[in-house]
């Protein structure tokens, strides 16, 4: 990434004089000069201006083009050579977004205070994100819709209309310029955040689709759904790479691996997998669970997994647990789950 070449997450270039150009995306925002960040690496910093409480709780991030680093991460493992050019993003984390019926109210972190109620859905909202950035949040409703938000002036931008069931979930791109949603209809559907035209659908599911996630690099994205599959997607022609088969059940969750190289699914068949993205196969089946598997993510070094279930399968009625899982490619080690802190039936993970 050359100096001239625009920051990661969407973000303008640097206006002249280091300050933001009036009227554009980044006004109220300021670029500091370029400052050794690392020996063989330099930065720039985008900044946006905090005012009030707002200034508290600043989040910065490191990123090699699109690539974050994060965690223990060298610069060598995101790829990153003498001379490369990382980018320092700062951003407020200092606003909470909170979805009751038909609305959205948003609060100050600092204060407390509601600083927003949102209006215009004519169902239930089920939740709401921000963009990386910061400069945009998107919701998704019972209505069929979902909607795109100035988080600066909090004027609704675009109404994504053309789902025939509730929107399900939602996600920005890692760039932030499109958006993936899913719905009860069976579908998934990619849009311009710039216009909020439709870009392409994501068709081949025959049953509801729970959620959808972009890869890391944003090429690709994945879909959970209720026919038991999960399915990897080209995120430019929505054509289907990858349908990831072998759950006995609703597929609830899937993820992509903090690299991209893994996905990660959990099932209502009381057991995750974990898949290789490039071929679709499946590298091993976490087991151990008694109940339902209604959620799974990665650590952020990728090199362990977490599942989590709410309800359960035993007479002993609902329950919830936490399990963690080494998520590794090997199918010969027999790391055993473990069940209210006592081993589980000897199940090992393999395919």
């Amino acid at each position: 990434m050359g100096r001239s070449s625009p920051p990661p997450l969407g973000l303008p270039p640097p206006p002249p004089r280091g300050r933001a150009a009036k009227g554009s995306r980044a006004a109220g925002a300021s670029w500091l000069p370029w400052t050794p960040l690392r020996r063989g690496a330099w930065a720039t910093c985008w900044r946006r201006s905090p005012s009030g409480p707002a200034a508290l709780g600043c989040r910065r991030r490191v990123f090699l083009g699109r690539v974050e680093l994060r965690g223990s991460a060298t610069l060598g493992e995101v790829g990153a050579e003498g001379g490369s050019e990382l980018a320092l993003v700062v951003s407020e984390a200092s606003r909470i977004a909170a979805c009751s019926a038909n609305l959205v109210r948003i609060w100050s972190v600092g204060s407390g205070e509601c600083l927003r109620t949102l209006a215009g859905h004519q169902g239930i909202v089920y939740s709401a994100v921000f963009a990386l950035d910061g400069l945009a949040m998107l919701t998704i409703s019972a209505d069929q819709t979902a909607k795109i938000w100035s988080a600066t002036s909090w004027e609704c931008l675009h109404t994504l209309e053309g789902h025939r069931g509730d929107v399900m979930s939602a996600a920005f791109s890692p760039d932030g310029r499109g958006v993936l949603t899913v719905s009860w209809d069976q579908a998934g559907k990619i849009w311009s955040v710039a216009s909020g035209a439709c870009l392409c659908t994501l068709e081949g599911h025959m049953g509801v689709v729970r959620t959808g996630v972009f890869s890391p690099d944003g090429q690709r994205a994945l879909t959970a759904s209720s026919d038991g599959t999960a399915n990897i997607w080209s995120s430019a022609s929505g054509g289907c790479l990858h349908a990831l088969r072998g759950h006995r059940s609703s597929v609830m969750s899937a993820v992509f691996s903090p690299s991209g190289r893994e996905a990660l699914t959990a099932s209502w068949d009381c057991t995750a997998k974990l898949w290789s993205s490039a071929s679709g196969q499946c590298l091993r089946t976490l087991e151990g669970h008694r109940g339902r598997v209604d959620a799974a993510t990665f650590s952020p070094d990728g090199r362990s997994a977490s599942l989590g279930r709410v309800h359960s399968c035993s007479r002993r009625g609902p329950s919830r647990t936490i399990q963690d899982h080494r998520a590794t490619r090997s199918t010969r080690e027999t790391d055993k789950c473990t069940e209210n802190g006592r081993p589980s039936d000897g199940k090992v993970g393999r395919c």
